[in-house]
């Protein structure tokens, strides 16, 4: 997708998603997606980790990063 195609999909979506966030349920549905957010990022975060030790190559910024 074009960048000029993006800025007119955010001037749609951004009211759009405004006026569906002041809704309760969208409250709701928010809480339950973050409850999992926190074991989900942390299960990515494993399975990328696996993935860079696999490929082999030297990432001295991301060893830093992490600790």
């Amino acid at each position: 997708m074009p960048p000029e195609e993006y800025f007119d999909l955010c001037v749609v979506l951004v009211p759009l998603l405004q006026r569906v966030l002041k809704i309760k349920i969208a409250d709701i549905g928010m809480a339950l997606h973050l409850k999992n957010a926190r074991e989900e990022m942390d299960q990515l975060t494993k399975e990328f980790m696996v993935l860079v030790e696999q490929a082999g190559i030297e990432t001295s910024v991301l060893d830093v990063l992490r600790g």
